[in-house]
């Protein structure tokens, strides 16, 4: 899928990972070496596990539970980023950075969870708190623009 390697200390947490985009980036951070942890609906029993030590939150879920979905979770590592992937940012990222006091990142794909991977891909990439860049170099070097 990539050449790119992550090579993080801890795991990556994808809130509606059984669905078609969360599916989609799932595979792509484990082909790159990532841990990769699903949070799904009938998994919030289990949350603060699935976050605990997490270094980055990805909400993929329907665009009408997102900030409902960002307002559940449970407190993020410091050093986590807390990334969505909606089409719209205002809601979404004003609900990240109020849940969290870390890096917060509005991503937006800009193509259809059956692309096979990023290799000249779009992904709108709105930084709302800076934090560590390992996010937007993972995608740069596999090919998203």
């Amino acid at each position: 899928m990539n050449e790119a390697q992550l090579h993080l200390n801890g795991p990556i947490v994808i809130v509606g990972g059984a669905g078609k985009m969360g599916a989609f980036f799932k595979r792509l951070f484990e082909g790159a070496g990532a841990e990769v942890r699903v949070l799904d609906e009938d998994d919030w029993n289990s949350a603060d596990a699935l976050v605990q030590g997490a270094k980055l939150v990805l909400i993929s879920v329907p665009i009408h539970l997102t900030v409902e979905t960002i307002n559940r979770l449970p407190r993020l590592s410091d050093d986590c980023i807390l990334a969505d992937l909606t089409s719209t940012k205002a809601a979404p990222v004003e609900a990240m950075l109020a849940a969290h006091n870390g890096a917060v990142v509005g991503l937006h794909p800009m193509f259809g969870p059956d692309t096979q991977g990023l290799e000249d891909q779009v992904i709108a990439y709105v930084e709302a708190r800076k934090g560590d860049d390992w996010l937007a170099e993972f995608l740069g070097a596999s090919g998203a623009i």
